[in-house]
């Protein structure tokens, strides 16, 4: 994947996929790192289910999976640092930090394109972007209430719009 926002995309389908109803997306710029945190209910995993899920290729969806060991790559190829909290019947966190100068750093994206598919899900999901520039909270919630084409068009404009204040072409 050539964005982070298709990265965090591939993450949150994850969690909903466990069954996740709230989905927390949290994007940090503390001086020339960016953290990334991925959180949620659904079911988690054991420690053997986690240890095969950080391998390339593991899925529990009878499908190739990539997302967290992509991620856990591109973090450490930056000169960052990649974690997995979980536990059955309680859900995963992951914590990605990403140095921004890193040659290896990959564009952001746009976080509203990329997560518009996931839009209509019952899911909440809450994304939530802090920097020197300021801070926002959005709520999938209270964009959402009906999934019709036209709130997720306005819901993915105004995430694109509030996901921006790092400034274009990296988170």
């Amino acid at each position: 994947m050539k964005e982070l926002a298709f990265h965090i995309l591939d993450l949150v389908s994850n969690s909903l996929d466990a069954g996740a109803e709230h989905v927390k997306i949290s994007l940090i710029l503390e001086k020339n790192t960016y953290i990334l945190t991925v959180s949620d209910d659904g079911k988690g995993m054991d420690p053997e289910t986690l240890r095969m899920a950080l391998e390339p290729g593991f899925s529990t969806k009878g499908t190739e999976g990539q997302g967290l060991s992509l991620v856990k790559e591109l973090a450490e190829k930056t000169g960052g640092s990649f974690s997995v909290r979980s536990k059955a019947g309680e859900g995963t966190e992951i914590t990605a930090l990403f140095k921004k100068d890193s040659p290896f750093m990959i564009p952001a994206g746009k976080l509203g394109d990329a997560l518009a598919p996931l839009l209509p899900e019952k899911a909440e999901i809450v994304i939530s972007v802090k920097s020197e520039k300021g801070s926002t909270e959005i709520s999938t919630a209270e964009l959402m209430k009906d999934g019709s084409p036209d709130e997720v068009m306005a819901a993915r404009k105004l995430i694109n719009k509030n996901t921006d204040i790092f400034g274009g072409s990296v988170l």
